[in-house]
C-alpha cells in the first residue's frame, strides 16, 4: 500500500475569561497560638468579604499553610521574635471585571500579600476541539497539494491520526510577593492565550 505520512497545525488565539490568583493572609504573634487564632479569623474575613463578590466558595480553596519562628539575631546570639503563619488562598475569579475590586475587598478585610496570577480559559475542550479541526484541514491540504504535485491521487480521509496538544497561557507575575497596597489591585492586561493542536495523518494513495 502506497501511504504518505504528514504533520499539521491548527491554532486558536481567544482572551482569557477567567483568573486564579493567590492571596496571603500573614499574622505575627509571640504565641504561636494566638498566631494561628489571628489567622483563622483574618482568613475568614477574607473568604467571606470575597463571596459577597459572587465568588462561589469552591473557587476559593488553600494553597498553602505554613508556621515558622522568626529570629532576632544580635551580636551572633539569636533571639525568638515571634511566630509568624501565612495562609495562601488560591482564588478564581470568573469575572474579570472584578479583579480590582477583588484585590481591594481582601486588602481591606485582612489580607496582606499577593504571589501569583495566571489568566486562562474556563473551556479550553471548545478551544481545543476548534485547534484540532484547523489541524486536520491543514494537513488535508497538505496531502493534496503533494499528490498533485507528484501526479497521484490521495485519498483524503487518513489511515490514522496522531494528535499532540499545546496550551500556552499568559502568566502575569510583575507583582509576585509583594504587599497589597491602600491603592487597591494593579492593573491588568488580558492578553491572549494561544492553543495549538498538532496531527501526524497517514494517508494513502494510489497512481
Amino acid at each position: 500500500m502506497n501511504t504518505m505520512l504528514l504533520e499539521g497545525e491548527g491554532t486558536v488565539v481567544m482572551e482569557p475569561d477567567q483568573a486564579s490568583l493567590i492571596i496571603g493572609i500573614v499574622t505575627n504573634n509571640k504565641s504561636p497560638v494566638k498566631a494561628q487564632e489571628e489567622n483563622t479569623t483574618r482568613s475568614r474575613n477574607v473568604i467571606e468579604a470575597l463571596k459577597t463578590l459572587g465568588i462561589l466558595e469552591q473557587n476559593i480553596r488553600t494553597s498553602s499553610y505554613s508556621i515558622y519562628p522568626r529570629y532576632d539575631y544580635i551580636e551572633g546570639v539569636s533571639t525568638l521574635k515571634d511566630y509568624e503563619v501565612q495562609h495562601l488562598l488560591l482564588v478564581t475569579v470568573k469575572d474579570l471585571s472584578l479583579l480590582g475590586l477583588v484585590y481591594e475587598t481582601a486588602l481591606e478585610n485582612g489580607a496582606a500579600t499577593t504571589h501569583s496570577m495566571q489568566l486562562s480559559l474556563s473551556n479550553t475542550e471548545a478551544a481545543y476541539e476548534e485547534a484540532l479541526s484547523n489541524a486536520l484541514l491543514s494537513v488535508q491540504h497538505k496531502a493534496r497539494s503533494l499528490s498533485k504535485s507528484i501526479g497521484v491521487k490521495v485519498n483524503p480521509i487518513p489511515l490514522k491520526i496522531v494528535e499532540r496538544r499545546i496550551e500556552e497561557g499568559t502568566v502575569f507575575t510583575p507583582f509576585a510577593q509583594k504587599a497589597l497596597s491602600a491603592e487597591g489591585g494593579p492593573p491588568i492586561e488580558k492578553g491572549e492565550l494561544t492553543i495549538t493542536a498538532y496531527v501526524k495523518a497517514l494517508f494513502h494513495y494510489v497512481y
